[in-house]
């Protein structure tokens, strides 16, 4: 994904034809709970002193 002209690492765009129907975007959405729910849980970061 690219708004910036600086690629976003991790990101994907789906084009409006990639969603036309509901069943399109719950499809998406399953890909992508099913992609973040297999990473890693994330370390807490320190507090900044």
């Amino acid at each position: 994904m690219d708004f910036t002209g600086h690629p976003m690492k991790g990101y994907v765009f789906v084009a409006s034809t990639g969603q036309a129907e509901d069943a399109d975007l719950r499809r998406w959405a399953a890909l992508g709970c099913a992609f973040v729910s297999a990473l890693p849980p994330k370390r807490s970061k320190q507090p900044k002193k």
